[in-house]
């Protein structure tokens, strides 16, 4: 586990194998503003949340995960992390 990684347990916690996210905790996760997150969202860059109720919204965690994947995969990290600013 690097020092990213151990910084973000200690905030969040480790994220669960199954289950949800809130909105700050994916910010968090993906380092950027809610404004941001809305955005790549709508440009379909990020995945969409799930509605619980009318004021609840959460990401599946394994949405999350493969996203974050599938960007250091791609090997376009710096050009997301470009993009958040």
């Amino acid at each position: 586990m690097n020092t990213r990684e151990k910084k973000k347990e200690r905030e969040f916690g480790p994220l669960p194998e199954i289950g949800f996210l809130r909105r700050q905790q994916v910010q968090h996760m993906l380092g950027i503003t809610k404004t941001t997150l809305y955005a790549n969202i709508k440009k379909g860059l990020i995945p969409a949340p799930k509605k619980l109720t009318s004021r609840t919204s959460v990401w599946s965690v394994n949405e999350i995960r493969e996203f974050i994947e599938r960007i250091e995969q791609q090997g376009c990290v710096k050009q997301w992390a470009a993009r958040k600013k």
